[in-house]
């Protein structure tokens, strides 16, 4: 059996408020390292909205305060991803933008296949256009991304 607690408003306004009051301050703290600044209040917002949703499944009142912090944790990680998601980039002005700085590259093997990327290329074309295996594609882009970015280009 999972549900331990019966959902009562009583206690999700109990589990709520604890949330607010004992442990605002030591999420919001152990949040910076997942999170910025401005966005730990959202975060903490959408916590409490899936522990209350969730309360019936917590098995132990010990375990709540670990529960909440896990429950932040993967909520901060999933901002984190969505941002991510929706960064748009439209891959002429990026391939104008990054062709000087690839011209000034030493040739490396994996550049020729980070051109093909940012041309709009998959990775499965990548890999039948130069003969080589997706993983092989992928792990040269790796390195070639590296070595971009420690060139500060």
């Amino acid at each position: 059996m999972l549900a331990v607690f019966s959902m009562t408003p009583e206690f999700r306004d109990w589990a709520i408020s604890l949330i607010r009051t004992k442990y605002y301050s030591s999420l919001k703290n152990f949040l910076v390292r997942y999170a910025s600044r401005e966005n730990i209040e959202d975060i903490i917002q959408d916590t409490c909205l899936k522990v209350a949703i969730n309360l019936p499944r917590l098995r132990s009142r010990k375990a709540f305060k670990s529960w909440v912090f896990m429950i932040a944790k993967r909520e901060a990680l999933q901002k984190i991803r969505k941002e991510k998601r929706f960064i748009i980039f439209d891959p002429r002005n990026l391939q104008t933008a990054f062709e000087p700085k690839f011209e000034s590259l030493p040739c490396l093997e994996g550049h020729e296949e980070l051109k093909l990327l940012i041309q709009g290329y998959s990775i499965c074309e990548i890999s039948r256009m130069r003969k080589i295996s997706p993983a092989s594609v992928k792990s040269r882009i790796f390195r070639s991304r590296k070595v971009f970015k420690s060139l500060n280009c």
